[in-house]
């Protein structure tokens, strides 16, 4: 019985391996491969035959295509190198996810809730009394730095918006007097008056308290409101 060719099936197994490793860069491991096969099988046909000078020509034969291995995985094994190495480097990034760690620290800001008033009574078209009625409501949302005033709109009188006083809500509700309503003519009973609810920016607020001081208790009034003064909620009532 012939011994067993511990070199050759060493070399074999190694060869094969490293054209496995190979095969990640294309052809090159594809001829490795092909390469080991073609020379175990021929290495067992001739040790079977007794072909004279088998090592010569097995090494003649193995010469050749390990010299067409190196020309055609020159290129493709830099390349999968490349790759591998690419791989091993690359950081994946999630679109979703903050581009910096700052940005996924700062909170998420929102738009700031629209600002709602709204006047809880008197009702609409509700009788007052010459000497007013106490107007009650509430508020949410933004003010965005401005103040509220109640004003009580005279259609009769040239539209005139007289002044009353700054409301100033707590936890969201507010109250506040009109003030008389007209005078003590009879004509006056039946007249329509209109509450105004204004909301003030910084300028429209400091006209409105030189206004009201200006007018040292008498009556304070706005043929046209101010610029930066805006009305966010009306009601009508009718002089009793």
């Amino acid at each position: 019985m012939s011994k067993v060719p511990i070199p050759g099936i060493i070399a074999a197994v190694a060869l094969t391996a490293l054209g496995f490793w190979l095969d990640r860069t294309g052809r090159a491991g594809f001829l490795l491969l092909a390469a080991t096969v073609f020379l175990c099988t021929l290495f067992l046909v001739a040790r079977r035959l007794q072909i004279p000078h088998m090592n010569f020509l097995l090494g003649c034969l193995a010469i050749a295509p390990f010299v067409a291995i190196v020309v055609t995985m020159r290129s493709e094994l830099a390349d999968g190198i490349a790759r591998v190495l690419s791989d091993d480097d690359t950081v994946v990034v999630d679109p979703a996810s903050p581009s910096t760690p700052s940005e996924a620290s700062e909170p998420e800001q929102r738009a700031p809730a629209a600002l709602t008033v709204a006047i809880e009574s008197p009702a609409p078209r509700a009788r007052a009394p010459m000497s007013g009625v106490v107007v009650r409501g509430t508020v949410s949302g933004d003010l965005g730095g401005r103040t509220m005033w109640l004003l009580v709109r005279s259609p009769d009188d040239g539209g005139r918006h007289y002044l009353t006083d700054q409301i100033k809500p707590v936890d969201g509700y507010w109250t506040l007097g009109t003030g008389q309503l007209g005078s003590a003519d009879p004509s006056e009973v039946g007249k329509l008056f209109v509450i105004e609810i204004v909301a003030a920016d910084a300028d429209a607020h400091l006209g409105m308290r030189n206004k009201l001081a200006a007018a040292r208790g008498g009556d304070a009034f706005f043929v046209t409101l101010p610029e930066g003064a805006k009305v966010v909620a009306s009601q009508p009532i009718e002089r009793a």
